[in-house]
């Protein structure tokens, strides 16, 4: 029998703050063999080497290398035209034993790839042959592209911003980092957020020296723009070039559209150094059903807020506004998901201005159903620190509440609302807040996911199947919903349920620690403990604090799920008088 097994539920994207490899296992249900594939990246550039790291745990290995030789004579399916396998070799040999004495063997092997076309590819599974039976892992699925050279070229249009302000309660001076782009000798565009707030902004030219900014054209608080007004002769003197902006008609993209899967790249000054990331789109994913918006799974990092999203052109697409970065980090999901807001209607509105103006004036005066908007903003912010004020956060969710009503009907305000809410540890009140955000809007996904984990927190295990179901659905989350329903089916002791959904998510990402731990919590309900114990080696590979907490687990039978038993059937004797 062959089985695949390739991600924690709490994490959230809020408009404006950064919060916090594709993979595959193969395992054998005897609990001899398990086989386990990550992939070092899944969006390349053409000709880039990218690895595929395949561990094997074999309880059966003699020491005498006929486990390393399995799996050194390990083959791949049809190798595709457009990639090339440039080489292989050994990573690491080892023996181990198990908790009950049984002997381990552990060979770990890399491939190195490289893409020689563009597109979307996917690379064969490795199939290794060991005691006369097959083992494969999964198979990975990368994105080749190759970049204009006026790509490169864009790097210089976009620049690092320093915003500083005081606290409100401490009065310390705080400095707060992002990206902007130009888009005219004398206008910047940034995400609001990034200077909201700010006493002084700077931006820093290529050539080192620093312009002050005072002014602004235009703000657009709702989608977390604003266009800052640089001084024209500082731009020139360095030669600088603003950014081409994307023509609409390519930026537009429709559910369904030829365009899947369209890579798109960041390139903003993450801690002060700038740097590109690529990512790929997904396909009609929105927030914000009236809104043009790219949800992408590029790495956001703190520094690239008010950065644009670029097309392999170098051309603006949009401009950064949140994200998430989880690649490495064992005890996080990776699903990365960057959000990037239109632009253009700020362009649009600056035609008709005469001058700039102080950008304070400029939000004391904005229209009424766009204050809400900043006051979200203003509490992203908040929540974006690791301990926020309370008496802060709380006189913030005041003034929301107070101007929320200008705009009832904005999902993602109810989300943020909803957010807040959870932070002071007024549940119920979140939960009214994700429910409004899903009445404005039933396709936003982070709503969806926010009030599956509150009704599972809550013991509500059938209402949080229905909300992970339906943010499954949606792409940018679909890994965090999936194992958000594998926790609710373990609650509801529907272990055969949860484990292919566990499957599916350790298929995406073999660097997850906690759906190991749940995957072991299951076998172990389900009478297969062998196969639990197996997996405590892994684990502590990839996560020791995990590894000790199954370790443990298997130790102790108190720490352990119930398990499922069958019981036995009640035969029916039924006389002939009483038959129908």
């Amino acid at each position: 029998m062959r089985t695949t097994w390739g991600q924690t539920i709490r994490s959230a994207l809020l408009c404006g703050i950064l919060l916090v490899a594709a993979t595959g296992v193969a395992l054998d249900a005897t609990a001899q063999v398990q086989m386990f594939s990550s992939i070092s990246k899944d969006v390349i550039g053409m000709g880039e080497a990218f690895t595929v790291d395949v561990d094997v745990y074999a309880t059966d290995a003699r020491g005498d290398g006929a486990l390393e030789t399995a799996v050194e004579e390990a083959q791949f399916d049809a190798i595709p035209a457009s990639l090339e396998l440039v080489r292989s070799h050994r990573r690491a040999t080892r023996s181990d034993t198990l908790a009950d004495g049984t002997p381990l063997g552990v060979v770990r092997w890399r491939y190195v790839w490289r893409a020689v076309e563009p597109g979307v590819t996917e690379v064969p599974p490795v199939t290794m042959t060991w005691n006369a039976a097959t083992w494969s892992t999964a198979a990975h699925t990368v994105t080749a592209y190759e970049v204009e050279s006026s790509f490169f070229e864009s790097s210089y249009a976009i620049l690092p911003v320093v915003a500083e302000r005081r606290g409100a309660q401490d009065h310390k001076r705080y400095k707060r980092l992002g990206s902007a782009f130009l888009v005219a000798p004398d206008a910047a565009v940034t995400s609001l957020h990034v200077v909201l707030d700010a006493r002084s902004i700077h931006l820093t030219l290529p050539d080192g020296k620093t312009v002050k900014v005072d002014e602004a054209w235009v703000v657009d608080p709702a989608r977390d723009v604003v266009l800052l007004h640089v001084d024209d002769r500082a731009t020139r003197e360095a030669g600088l070039t603003p950014l081409t902006i994307a023509p609409v008609r390519e930026a537009v993209h429709r559910p369904g559209a030829r365009n899947v899967g369209a890579v798109t790249f960041t390139y903003g000054w993450p801690g002060g150094v700038q740097h590109s990331t690529a990512g790929v789109r997904y396909p009609g994913a929105t927030l914000r059903p009236d809104e043009l918006l790219w949800i992408t799974n590029n790495a956001v990092r703190p520094g690239d807020s008010g950065g644009p999203l670029l097309d392999r052109h170098g051309r603006a697409l949009g401009v950064v506004t949140s994200g998430t970065v989880r690649r490495g980090r064992p005890a996080l999901l990776n699903e990365e998901l960057c959000v990037a807001t239109d632009f253009r209607p700020a362009l649009g509105r600056k035609l008709l201005v005469d001058h700039p103006r102080p950008l304070k004036d400029l939000l004391r005066t904005t229209d009424p159903a766009e204050r809400p908007h900043v006051q979200a903003l203003r509490a992203s912010t908040l929540l974006a620190t690791r301990s926020p004020d309370v008496q802060v956060l709380n006189a913030s969710l005041e003034r929301l509440d107070a101007d929320l009503q200008a705009t009832p009907d904005h999902a993602q305000l109810h989300f943020i609302r909803g957010m807040m809410h959870q932070t002071l540890g007024t549940l119920s009140d979140a939960i009214a807040s994700y429910r409004a955000a899903l009445e404005a809007y039933e396709g936003h996904f982070l709503a969806a996911h926010m009030l599956g984990l509150s009704w599972l927190r809550g013991g509500r295990t059938d209402d949080a199947v229905r909300m992970f179901r339906a943010a499954r659905q949606h792409a940018p989350y679909a890994y965090h919903a999936t194992y958000g329903l594998a926790h609710a089916h373990i609650e509801q002791r529907r272990y055969e349920e949860a484990l292919p959904l566990l499957e599916t998510v350790l298929a995406h990402d073999a660097q997850f620690a906690p759906a190991y731990f749940d995957l072991a919590r299951c076998l172990i309900a389900l009478g297969r403990e062998a196969e639990a114990r197996l997996l405590a080696p892994r684990l502590d590979a990839v996560n020791t604090v995990w590894g000790h907490r199954l370790r443990r687990m298997l130790r102790e039978p108190a720490l352990q799920p119930v398990r499922l038993q069958e019981r036995p059937r009640a035969s029916l004797s039924i006389s002939p008088k009483e038959r129908p």
